[in-house]
């Protein structure tokens, strides 16, 4: 990269340069959110030299970055944390691969660890001396919240006092690929409909998540600044289905009853529901039918929960988007506002709302705050 130049611009000049060769067209360019300056990073900062530094690919640097923003606003900067048994768990999508190291000008033996995608976690406890356990889980598009798990696990037995998750993609191609094996599930457009009769795929974007996590009564103890409580959580597989990638809505509905019973809670007391949503016209209505028989086990109230979905707003962003959800969820808790759900003008047709427990909200409302009601 070359330091203070804006990405887009970057590319813009790049592209330019190959649509007069006539190598690309403009419409070659893949819809998508992409975050700008990726190639920055102050080395000297994290007490790296600069040789190291322009070895380590830009999912290492960023994710580090994004952790220690994190760690900040929770009140943890510096070396508050140094030497403790702190963990860190990265979820990221490894079919995203980077390609730093191939593209480098000059090999060094550096470029091993720098580009290691199971460094990615490692960089972050090395870099501000966590000891405590430290691992990159890739379960696809779930990564990051099959992160998160495992952290609420050992946060639960001990095996760790604090924990740092999160999950990331970066795209370093932004041109469409003629032959992309996940071209079934791109729209056509550059607009994320889910939940929509004009549903048609999704788009893929750029995005870090991290989270700082903390057993609740330490965190009350210490005097933290608390967003909000994960009271529960469960990971199951579909099992043996017609396909390996075809939805299990039955398997669906089984780790979100798991994940209220691991968190002592009804969901009928659930006011808003984070969907995956990706925003295909099959994949929708499947992900609606197995929240909707869950909820079926507790009440059969209609439309009484809102389901949204952030990739209406930013996209798809693969590894990271689990943990783009929870951030939604927080946010929402935090500001006791339900975001509208954009591009959802009429329902998909295979989806009948009205029969459900839930309903899309077009238009962002106060969440209710009343003391025997918990926003959850």
């Amino acid at each position: 990269g070359i330091p203070g130049k804006n990405r887009r611009a970057l590319l813009e000049t790049w592209y330019a340069a190959n649509m007069k060769k006539g190598l690309i067209q403009r419409e070659d360019y893949e819809p998508g959110g992409y975050l700008s300056n990726i190639d920055q990073f102050d080395a000297e900062f994290f007490g790296l030299h600069d040789n190291e530094a322009d070895n380590m690919d830009p999912w290492q640097r960023l994710f580090l970055e994004v952790a220690y923003q994190a760690l900040e606003d929770a009140g943890y900067g510096g070396s508050m944390l140094s030497g403790t048994n702190t963990g860190v768990f990265a979820g990221r999508d490894m079919a995203c691969a980077s390609n730093y190291g191939k593209l480098a000008a000059e090999h060094s033996p550096l470029l091993l660890t720098g580009c290691y995608e199971s460094i990615l976690a490692g960089r972050v406890s090395h870099a501000l001396n966590l000891r405590g356990p430290s691992m990159v889980l890739d379960t696809a598009c779930s990564a990051s919240l099959a992160a998160l798990n495992p952290a609420c696990m050992m946060l639960r037995e001990g095996a760790c006092g604090m924990a740092i998750v999160g999950g990331i993609n970066i795209k370093e191609n932004l041109v469409s690929l003629s032959e992309n094996p996940m071209e079934n599930i791109l729209t056509g457009n550059d607009r994320v409909c889910t939940f929509s009769k004009n549903a048609s795929g999704t788009v893929f974007s750029e995005g870090i998540g991290v989270l700082v996590l903390k057993p609740y009564e330490r965190a009350i103890k210490d005097g933290d600044m608390i967003y909000a409580s994960i009271l529960g959580s469960a990971i199951n597989n579909n099992g043996r289905g017609e396909h390996i990638t075809t939805p299990n809505s039955r398997a669906q509905e089984d780790v979100i009853i798991k994940a209220c019973e691991n968190a002592g809670i009804t969901m009928d007391s659930i006011g808003y529901m984070e969907a995956h949503g990706t925003g295909t016209l099959l994949g929708d209505p499947i992900e609606v039918s197995a929240a909707d028989a869950a909820m079926r086990r507790f009440t059969n109230r209609k439309q009484f929960c809102v389901l949204g979905t952030v990739k209406t707003n930013i996209g798809h962003t693969v590894g990271a988007s689990g943990m783009a959800s929870v951030m939604k969820a927080v946010m929402a808790m935090r500001d006791q506002m339900i975001p509208a759900t954009i591009n959802f003008e009429e329902a998909n047709p295979l989806i009948d709302f009205p029969s459900t427990a839930f309903y899309v909200n077009t238009e962002t409302k106060v969440w209710n705050n009343q003391e025997d009601v918990p926003r959850r």
